[in-house]
């Protein structure tokens, strides 16, 4: 018995080395994985911030999405209709056509938001949100084929918060919707000149496809795709075979998707091509801001359009709507972004075989200006802004390599470094505030409002929709007279200003 007692014993002192090994054994496996972890997390630490970036972005466009904008515009009202009349199975199917007429694809995205998310302005303006917001992941990985992480970020920080971008993310238009598509064609293009994989190619292609069924300034997009064909060639010699190969799978993706819009189109060409027609530049009759002649209207829409988006003249922002679309006496790019723009752009001459994709995207997004009225017009050229924003991160990334081959030559750079440093983070820091705080306090002026008419208050939204809701059961659309007709007769009894 005393030696069962001594051996039972034993048992305690073992249990008590197994558990000392074990603990030594945890700590060192969390050791390693905290170390591992620390070290992806130091490797990939720009996509931590992009993921922020990200975040922030989509709750900066989600903010008072209900209320900023207070009004819904014309063409918002119009999106909604025919979105109602695909609700009520009315409405034009898939490859039909909205009432532009433009591809029904955009107003069935805004129908399955409110679908999804419930009959308000936030679902209507949804599509718009989420989609410029994922623009820029793509727009990020797009720059960083050029340029280095922090200069990415940056730009994509000032993209996301650009006054005129923002705007139109906060929309139920669907002009804005380019941006994603645009730079993703963009960048599975040259992911598929790195790579060589054929697969990208293919995502190129649906990227084009998408830009076709979207709005029409958004179908330049497969131009300047194409456009690169012959750069593409010179600069990758040794796949000139497979980039033919990798061209003729993005037509064949393109066309395979595109063949039953563009059936529709065909069967109903008259119909199709009527907003074209009416905002062609070749329909005007007579003079056009004092040009007669063809090529000399050409010639100063082709002025208008580099002094509107390349210059940030403001003096040409007087034709079309372009108070709605920009605050007054305001160029696309605030002053400080626009400084990264034009050395961007200098530089971009040196770094050419690196941007020269980044120019032609950027110059066939910008043809509809030269051959549409209106011109500069920001809701036809905002899918053209990450690729201007492509320029301005190519500036801070100058900005950065000036810095470093200052610290090099320089015995004090220490202490120079980071006071310069600091001061272009306060710079980025004060042009991201005022931006922001720009767009909302001019969304909520009665001038905003005003320029933004014909227009529904959100406070009298609620009675429009139902009676849209009831147009669209009775296959019919809810137009302006009889809204303001409706509002004679019951608008006293709804608001206290009789609205």
């Amino acid at each position: 018995m005393v030696e069962d007692r001594r051996n039972f014993g034993l048992i305690p002192g073992v249990q008590a080395k197994l558990a000392l090994m074990m603990r030594g054994a945890k700590r060192k496996l969390l050791a390693r994985f905290t170390k591992q972890w620390f070290s992806a997390f130091l490797s990939h630490w720009d996509l931590w911030l992009l993921g922020a970036v990200v975040a922030l972005s989509l709750g900066l466009r989600l903010a008072r999405l209900d209320g900023v904008p207070g009004n819904v515009t014309a063409d918002e009202l119009d999106n909604l209709q025919t979105a109602y009349h695909i609700l009520e199975a009315t409405g034009p199917s898939f490859f039909g056509f909205d009432w532009k007429p433009s591809p029904a694809f955009s107003t069935h995205l805004i129908a399955g938001s409110m679908k999804l998310m419930g009959m308000s302005i936030v679902a209507m303006r949804l599509p718009s949100a989420v989609l410029s917001t994922l623009a820029l992941v793509s727009f990020y990985f797009l720059a960083r084929q050029a340029i280095s992480r922090p200069a990415a970020l940056l730009a994509a920080i000032l993209l996301a918060t650009s006054l005129w971008y923002l705007h139109f993310s906060r929309s139920g238009w669907e002009n804005v919707h380019g941006a994603l598509y645009g730079t993703s064609a963009a960048l599975f293009l040259d992911l598929a000149l790195q790579k060589r994989r054929l697969a990208y190619y293919a995502l190129c292609g649906l990227f084009c496809v998408l830009g076709l069924l979207s709005f029409f300034s958004n179908a330049f997009i497969i131009v300047g795709i194409y456009a690169y064909l012959p750069f593409a060639i010179v600069l990758h010699k040794k796949q000139r075979k497979q980039i033919l190969l990798g061209y003729g799978l993005v037509a064949l993706v393109a066309m395979s998707l595109f063949a039953p819009q563009l059936r529709s189109i065909l069967e109903n060409w008259d119909h199709a091509t009527l907003r074209i027609r009416v905002v062609s530049i070749f329909s005007v009759q007579g003079e056009y801001l004092g040009d007669s002649s063809v090529a000399s209207i050409l010639w100063h829409q082709l002025l208008r359009t580099v002094r509107g988006f390349l210059l940030m003249d403001t003096s040409v922002m007087g034709y079309g709507y372009w108070s709605r679309y920009i605050p007054p006496s305001r160029g696309f790019l605030d002053v400080g972004t626009a400084l990264f723009f034009w050395t961007g752009l200098s530089a971009s001459l040196l770094y050419w075989r690196r941007t020269v994709l980044w120019w032609l995207m950027l110059l066939a997004l910008l043809v509809p200006q030269v051959l549409s009225t209106g011109t500069p017009d920001g809701a036809r050229g905002v899918a053209a802004a990450p690729f201007m924003y492509l320029f301005v991160g190519l500036g801070i990334n100058g900005f950065f390599e000036g810095l470093s081959m200052l610290g090099r030559r320089m015995k004090f750079s220490r202490l120079v470094l980071p006071v310069v440093t600091l001061a272009l983070v306060t710079l980025l820091t004060l042009i991201v505030w005022a931006n922001v705080r720009g767009y909302f306090s001019w969304m909520q002026s009665h001038q905003a409002l005003r320029t933004r008419e014909p227009a529904v208050d959100r406070q009298l939204f609620p009675y429009w929709q139902a009676l849209a809701l009831q147009a669209a059961r009775e296959r019919r659309l809810l137009g302006m007279e009889e809204w303001r007709k409706w509002l004679d007769v019951y608008g006293e009894s709804l608001t206290p200003n009789g609205r």
